[in-house]
């Protein structure tokens, strides 16, 4: 049975399949300045373990970028990979030139 290691924090959602806004990831600490509601994770369980060792898994945190930028206790790091994120989201999202 895998060890999960790490912390969660309660409220969080689990990120959706689908989502139509601009997501970026942040760490824990990142994320527990900005409220419950607007944290999304998923569990990372790339690690399997070996013979004699324990599988880990924990979690990896985001958050909308609009919710991180409008935020008052986002430092300049989180606010860069908000921006970054909303960047690339936006680009991939460019229509057909005709």
């Amino acid at each position: 049975m895998p060890r999960f290691i790490g912390r969660s924090i309660p409220g969080a959602r689990p990120l959706p399949d689908k989502y139509d806004f601009p997501i970026c990831s942040l760490t824990y600490a990142q994320a527990i300045k900005l409220p419950p509601d607007k944290v999304y994770y998923t569990i990372n369980d790339t690690d399997r373990g070996s013979r004699g060792v324990m599988a880990k898994r924990w979690y990896n945190w985001f958050a909308p970028a609009c919710d991180v930028l409008e935020h008052p206790d986002a430092t300049e790091n989180m606010r860069t990979r908000a921006g970054n994120a909303a960047r690339e989201f936006f680009e991939k999202a460019k229509p057909l030139e005709q």
